[in-house]
């Protein structure tokens, strides 16, 4: 494992997020299934974190009893220190389908949280129009969403995300359905966002090197029920480039990961 770069040289615009021996059990067909068992996490303020593990550990589940949008059946999740009993606030939300609104613009769309939350209209629209620019949509903001691509659709979902300026950006699988060139450029847009904000962000994939590619720390996950395996803290500079892909530290530690998911039979 490397050592991630400090965050107190950093001015981080994030939330912590703990969650300690989380438990969470649904039933199906009269039968209690245990999705998370014993599920513990650490994200100081500002990190980007992604969770790593087969399909059906709990990834999902752990991302949404993080925000508050599902409560968890055991255990305790704080953000900044506070119990949290609620969907928390303060916070954006990216899932892999772009759910954006087919009659509204990609500016519509964009601008939607500020309706919401009933944010200053000017502000709202210089925000709005310096995000659409920073991802390479300037020009598409009349447009419609089926007259986008995929990528340029999730960009723009991206876009609306941090439009409030949340603390937390909790990203499910955001790639998962683009192209490859897509979702490397992708990465590379996220990653220029993120680290001139400095928000936390809790990423989900089901890919070693995105994950290691993004991150300031990679949590693997067990199969179900899901627990925390190990953590992995990658200590490239922000944002990253594709270069960093070929350095030998990286390599390593995309090994170690695939070693870990052989020990443990998810390959």
């Amino acid at each position: 494992m490397t050592k991630a770069a400090s965050h107190d040289q950093r001015s981080s615009r994030g939330a912590a997020i703990r969650l300690s021996d989380v438990h969470r059990t649904f039933e199906k067909d009269g039968m209690p299934v245990e999705a998370l068992k014993g599920a513990s996490l650490e994200i100081p303020g500002g990190q980007f974190c992604s969770i790593l593990g087969p399909s059906g550990c709990g990834k999902s589940t752990l991302l949404m009893l993080a925000a508050g949008l599902m409560r968890p059946t055991g255990g305790s999740i704080l953000i900044d220190g506070r119990e949290l009993e609620s969907c928390y606030a303060d916070c954006g939300i990216v899932f892999q389908t772009d759910v954006l609104l087919p009659w509204l613009t990609v500016l519509e769309n964009v601008l939607l949280p500020a309706k919401v939350k009933r944010l200053p209209k000017a502000q709202a629209f210089d925000r709005a129009m310096q995000l659409i620019g920073s991802v390479g949509l300037a020009g598409f903001e009349r447009h419609f969403p089926d007259e986008l691509s995929g990528g340029m659709r999730q960009r723009a979902a991206v876009c609306r995300a941090l439009l409030h300026q949340p603390s937390v950006l909790f990203m499910d699988e955001p790639f998962g359905a683009l192209d490859a060139l897509t979702r490397e450029r992708m990465q590379m847009d996220l990653s220029r966002l993120w680290a001139s904000d400095l928000k936390t962000v809790l990423f989900i994939t089901h890919d070693i090197e995105e994950a290691v590619f993004l991150s300031d720390q990679v949590a693997i996950m067990s199969p179900r029920p899901g627990r925390i395996l190990e953590r992995f803290e990658i200590s490239f500079a922000q944002p990253r480039t594709p270069a960093v892909r070929q350095e030998r530290e990286f390599q390593d530690i995309v090994s170690a990961i695939r070693r870990l998911f052989l020990k443990e039979g998810i390959l």
